[in-house]
């Protein structure tokens, strides 16, 4: 059985619920000037329903095994910092991992730590083979995040990601079993 949390140092690191609704609204709504360029999900218009649907989809997803969707809290006070997850899961097996924090949390590792975590989650958890990360050219902070944790750059991929009408190329980086 896949289990539905892990920790980290610092971090709890749960699958969302639908509790969570207003930690993730109100977390995505203050950072859109820091992070709309580089997700998709989060945009000026970004509303509670667009949360409470995406949240509602989370579990369905899980079952079929398609993605893995967390929330990163803080352990020791319970504050929402952001999200991290295993996405387009498929029969190779690989996985995009991916994460994004709040304003207000950002530059304190918080990001690098979870990171590094789901990387070994879904290789000890989904026996996955391959992890990906792919991150526009211009996310510096986000790049950094992916060194960190030590994934291997691979290689620039042209026009790889169109984030609200801009194409952007993108850094392709990897880890596999053996590097964690």
């Amino acid at each position: 059985m896949i289990p539905l949390s892990f920790e980290t140092q610092r971090l709890l690191i749960r699958r969302y619920r639908d509790t969570d609704l207003d930690d993730l609204y109100k977390s995505a709504i203050a950072s859109v000037s820091e992070v709309f360029e580089f997700l998709p999900w989060c945009h000026p218009d970004y509303s509670r329903v667009d949360a409470q649907e995406w949240l509602a989809n989370i579990e369905a997803s899980w079952r079929t095994g398609k993605a893995y969707q967390f929330a990163i809290y803080d352990k020791s006070n319970l504050t929402f910092h952001g999200g991290c997850g295993l996405n387009r899961v498929d029969e190779h097996p690989i996985a995009n991992l991916g994460y994004w924090i709040k304003s207000s949390s950002s530059g304190k590792g918080i990001a690098t730590e979870a990171s590094a975590g789901l990387a070994r989650f879904g290789i000890e958890h989904l026996n996955l083979q391959r992890l990906e990360i792919i991150i526009s050219t211009n996310n510096a902070k986000s790049n950094r995040v992916a060194e960190k944790i030590g994934a291997r750059f691979e290689g620039t991929l042209r026009n790889r990601l169109l984030l609200h009408e801009k194409i952007h190329n993108a850094y392709i980086y990897s880890i596999v079993p053996r590097e964690i």
